[in-house]
């Protein structure tokens, strides 16, 4: 009888393999884009900016509620890839490669958590529904959805709580969403575990407050990060959903029932890791009463604790189809964004 494979060689195979599935799909599927500015579009290519010149009080772009500014887009990751050209590589290019090597590492400390919560069973099984959902090329680009990811899984993988409050700082100073680290941090205080749940919270409080001082500094505003990021598109939250919903389309309506699955199998999770899965409901629930049509798929990426809940509900067989499906319908979410129409992710 052969011995399942081991952590942590299973989860790398997972990570490589979806790299390769995404990044040949990103790159072979027919498109008007040149292959390798797929990499590098859309909010990668103000990341890459911010990268090389930093932040500005100018508005670097219009859009349709008037100017954008690059301080819509929070700072830990291009710093990361500033750090990562040691001076003279490429930011396009050390973006890209940083964005392939940190989703390794997130799934490999991925299916540690998943193994120690939900069992090793789904843990495999997450990892490579996550791996190989719909919106999950993102991984494979210039985006901050693997940095962000890998921190919010060493949060719940670390268990000192100076450990933590340094891995929650830096995942609120990546994306926004870093504030539902909270929820857990109100879970431990209920649970009776004060020093976790000051631990994280100030580590939260900590990323946010910094970032919000040096936008001060920048803008005068404390808050412009905040206004700035919700107003960047002018169909938001439930008003985007109901035109959805009132003019449906192929393309829009996959992208909503994806991002219902995955909300739903969220909710799930609380009732199996209460810690975990009140992250994942409160990232996913929000991000799809705040965000775009077109970013509620990827943003629902970072609600974690679904996948290996739908390992479990699914078992066998079924979970499998459902990664069959999940594989091929990320064809169809490049196509879309990629192809004729262009439809941000």
């Amino acid at each position: 009888m052969r011995r399942p494979l081991s952590y942590p060689l299973l989860p790398v195979l997972i990570a490589i393999a979806s790299r390769l599935y995404s990044i040949g799909l990103i790159a072979l599927l027919p498109s008007t884009t040149p292959t390798w500015n797929r990499f590098v579009a859309w909010d990668a290519t103000w990341y890459l900016r911010i990268a090389r010149s930093g932040y500005h009080v100018a508005a670097a772009a219009q859009g349709p509620n008037g100017g954008q500014h690059d301080y819509a887009f929070f700072p830990a990751w291009p710093m990361m890839i500033r750090l990562g050209t040691l001076g003279f590589l490429p930011v396009e290019v050390v973006g890209v490669v940083l964005a392939n090597l940190l989703f390794l590492a997130a799934a490999v400390v991925l299916y540690r958590v998943f193994a120690t919560r939900f069992g090793t069973g789904a843990a495999g099984l997450g990892v490579a529904l996550l791996a190989f959902s719909p919106p999950a090329y993102v991984f494979s680009m210039a985006y901050s959805e693997s940095l962000f990811i890998l921190l919010v899984a060493l949060v719940f993988a670390w268990r000192a709580p100076v450990g933590r409050s340094l891995l929650a700082a830096g995942a609120a100073v990546t994306r926004a969403t870093g504030i539902f680290l909270l929820a857990p941090a109100a879970v431990d205080l209920w649970r009776g575990r004060p020093r976790r749940a000051i631990g994280l919270s100030l580590g939260v409080v900590a990323g946010l407050g910094a970032w919000s001082l040096f936008v001060w500094q920048l803008t005068g505003n404390p808050l412009d990060w905040l206004y700035e990021s919700a107003g960047w598109s002018p169909n938001r939250g439930v008003g985007a959903l109901a035109v959805v919903i009132q003019q449906p389309d192929a393309v829009h309506v996959t992208w909503l029932a994806f991002a219902m699955l995955i909300l739903g199998a969220a909710a799930l999770s609380v009732l199996r890791d209460l810690e975990l899965g009140s992250y994942s409901l409160a990232e996913v629930a929000v991000t799809m009463l705040a965000g775009t049509i077109y970013s509620i798929p990827r943003f629902a990426l970072a609600g974690v604790s679904a996948f290996p809940e739908l390992a479990l509900r699914l078992r066998g067989r079924r979970a499998v189809i459902l990664l069959v499906i999940f594989a091929v319908a990320q064809a169809f979410f490049i196509l879309t964004v990629f192809g004729g129409a262009q439809r941000e992710p």
